[in-house]
């Protein structure tokens, strides 16, 4: 069975008026994902994408 790369790449927008640490709130989404994802050891990693790169589809 050939080896199976799993990359996920989040971008996240925090609200001015969110109440809490963006920082914190990246860590949690980050370990929210490797927890639910690499259940198989596949997830290599999570790239943060800077909001000024993300393409949004049409």
């Amino acid at each position: 069975m050939p080896e199976v790369t799993t990359i996920i790449k989040v971008t996240v927008t925090v609200h001015d008026n969110w109440p809490g640490d963006p920082h914190d709130l990246m860590m949690s989404i980050e370990d929210h994902l490797w927890e639910t994802f690499n259940d198989d050891g596949s997830l290599r990693a999570i790239d943060w994408v800077p909001e000024s790169e993300v393409k949004l589809a049409s």
